[in-house]
């Protein structure tokens, strides 16, 4: 991950609360602890759908931390400790 060097201090592109659909948007170039592109913090009633999630990184889940995605490319996102998508 080069030139990333603050993931706890970075700026991630979403964080969803409580219940959110996100739909038809290109979430890049993010950076956070979890989710550098989208973190969801409700894992079962967020929902990102016909989204672009690409080039974020993060410790976990480089392009996604939580929620349910739908219809999106999640592509070229890094993450330290646990892959582009995680749950």
């Amino acid at each position: 991950m080069p030139g990333v060097t603050d993931l706890e201090n970075g700026v991630r592109c979403v964080y969803m609360t409580l219940t959110h659909c996100w739909v038809v948007f290109t979430l890049e170039n993010g950076t956070g602890g979890l989710g550098g592109g989208v973190h969801c913090e409700n894992l079962t009633n967020s929902i990102v759908s016909n989204c672009i999630i690409i080039s974020n990184v993060a410790y976990y889940g480089g392009g996604v931390s939580g929620g349910t995605v739908n219809d999106s490319l999640i592509a070229s996102n890094s993450a330290w400790s646990k892959p582009e998508a995680f749950t």
